[in-house]
């Protein structure tokens, strides 16, 4: 659950209070008046999304580029 409040930037005792309620009454749980994430939110949250994939899209190369010089190596030595 820690990892989800990390992910989702909500605090873990809101979490928490949140699945209190909605165990107590489904049905009514969440009908708060709450506002849809603003375009500058879902933006950022994109962003950030690009920023991780561009780093795990890095680290792939790097390791495909590894595995061909091991792969090199073993040919050149046997």
């Amino acid at each position: 659950m820690a990892g989800v409040c990390r992910e989702y930037q909500v605090k873990l005792g809101v979490l928490y209070r949140w699945k209190r309620e909605y165990e107590k009454d489904p049905a009514n749980a969440f009908s708060g008046k709450g506002t849809p994430a603003s375009a500058e939110a879902r933006i950022a949250q994109y962003e950030r999304l690009v920023g991780r994939l561009y780093a795990e899209n890095l680290l792939l190369k790097k390791a495909l580029e590894r595995l061909g010089q091991l792969k090199a190596e073993k040919r050149l030595q046997g």
